[in-house]
């Protein structure tokens, strides 16, 4: 059981919040073990099983849109960036010996290149929507179903550099070092090395949508910047210090929540 009583169930899935419930219980196990009155890695595996009954595609091996997504849906083979957390994938394959979970992984980059390749191979920007997962993977249109800019890295596909990160982190990952080596090069050179110069949201091509700096763009790419070891360590410096000294009560929930995940 939960804690409350009531034991954890996948529902209402948005913007990754299932997916990481499972993970946090999963680190729970490792740091605290589950020989006491939570048995995290239980909770954890229930979990993880729930999420791949109602959250994902397993025939286009992708997270889908919501739970409430079904297969004669218009949007079953579309995603969200920010869901594309193959270090979360992995870990569930390790604690599960499910199979899907690790085709998850290998999809998600594959989803990662393809949208690279033939979209911003200038920026290595995602949209926040991926469209056709199952066949060719393009961005969104806009007013998909946020805003005007759902085919942009915006609001949703600002966390992706930390999502990914997370797998070099933990494993060595040498494609999460390879995608997020082409966002870092290129932010680098648009904000010479600046991260108060770190807008709000871009295109793809990287035309800036708002020029003031909003903490939830900035700290995902502090956290990415550790994948180049040594020749980002100016970079990570440089972002670091900007993330610990901004004050928190400048900023809203998103971003305070973003900046004290990462």
């Amino acid at each position: 059981m939960a804690p409350g009583g009531t034991s954890l169930e996948a529902g209402g899935f948005g913007d990754g919040w299932d997916l990481d419930i499972a993970f946090a219980l999963l680190v729970a196990d490792r740091q605290w073990g589950s020989a006491s009155e939570i048995n995290y890695l239980e909770e954890g595996r229930h979990m993880i099983a729930a999420i791949l009954e109602s959250d994902v595609n397993r025939e286009a091996s992708s997270v889908k849109l919501g739970d409430e997504i079904t297969r004669d849906d218009e949007a079953y083979a579309d995603t969200r960036s920010s869901d594309l957390m193959p270090g979360h994938f992995r870990a569930f394959a390790r604690a599960t010996d499910r199979p899907e979970w690790n085709a998850l992984v290998e999809k998600s980059y594959a989803i990662i290149e393809a949208v690279q390749t033939a979209h911003s191979p200038g920026t290595g920007l995602l949209p926040d929507f991926i469209r056709h997962v199952n066949k060719t993977p393009v961005p969104a249109k806009a007013k998909y179903l946020e805003s005007k800019y759902d085919g942009s890295y915006y609001y949703n596909a600002c966390r992706l550099p930390f999502r990914v990160a997370l797998d070099f982190l933990i494993t060595g990952e040498p494609r999460s070092k390879a995608v997020l080596g082409k966002i870092n090069r290129w932010v680098r050179e648009k904000t010479a090395d600046d991260p108060a110069k770190i807008a709000a949201g871009y295109t793809l091509s990287g035309s800036e949508i708002d020029k003031e700096s909003q903490m939830c763009f900035v700290a995902p790419l502090a956290v990415s910047a550790m994948v180049d070891g040594g020749q980002q360590q100016a970079w990570l410096n440089a972002l670091s210090s900007y993330v610990i000294n901004s004050s928190r009560e400048d900023t809203g929930y998103y971003d305070s929540t973003i900046n004290s995940s990462v």
